[in-house]
Parts: structure tokens; C-alpha cells; sequence
């Protein structure tokens, strides 16, 4: 038991900490890239999804989106401007649109 909660620890540790670093003292950017919006059932995660592009090899490898982005983009690749913060140790998208 207490193995299995050493590693829960370290793998929150080992995402929040880069994400909070990036947050806080990350250097701001500005991408475009082309996502694919899909939706997934799901009870406790998000529902309406981004994947591709920057997050295809990424652990979550996709963005949570609004519904009314993905009732606009349904099922779609759709090209989007991701402006967020980036450090060292990671990246924070803060915002999402789409450039079309």
C-alpha cells in the first residue's frame, strides 16, 4: 500500500510541478496547429476533446474543450491558435481558438 501510494504521489508531483512552474514563470506563446475535435463519453474526465498536433506523443494527449467549440467542429480537424506558457519543464495552453 504504501509503494502504491509513493508512485500515485510522484506522478502527480511529476505533472503538476512543470505545469505549475510553466504557469508561473513560463515565457508566453502563440501556436497554430491542426487538432481533431471528438467526443467522449465519460463519467469523470472531460467530454468534449482536442488531440493531435503538439499533445500526439503527450500524457493526458488531449485538451478539454467547450461544447459549443466541438458543436461547431464536430467529429472535425479543425485549425487552431493555442496561446499558453511554456517553461523548461512544460507547457500551459490557457487558451484555444479556432482560426477558421
Amino acid at each position: 500500500m504504501p509503494l502504491m501510494l509513493s508512485g500515485l504521489g510522484w506522478i502527480v508531483l511529476a505533472k503538476s510541478l512543470p505545469w505549475a512552474l510553466a504557469r508561473t514563470f513560463g515565457t508566453p506563446f502563440e501556436e497554430r496547429h491542426l487538432m481533431h475535435a471528438y467526443y467522449r463519453s465519460a463519467r469523470r474526465a472531460c467530454r468534449y476533446r482536442l488531440r493531435g498536433g503538439p499533445l500526439e506523443h503527450a500524457f493526458p494527449g488531449y485538451l478539454c474543450i467547450a461544447e459549443d467549440f466541438n458543436c461547431r467542429h464536430p467529429g472535425q480537424d479543425v485549425a487552431v491558435l493555442l496561446f499558453g506558457r511554456r517553461s523548461v519543464l512544460g507547457t500551459s495552453v490557457q487558451e484555444i481558438h479556432s482560426t477558421r
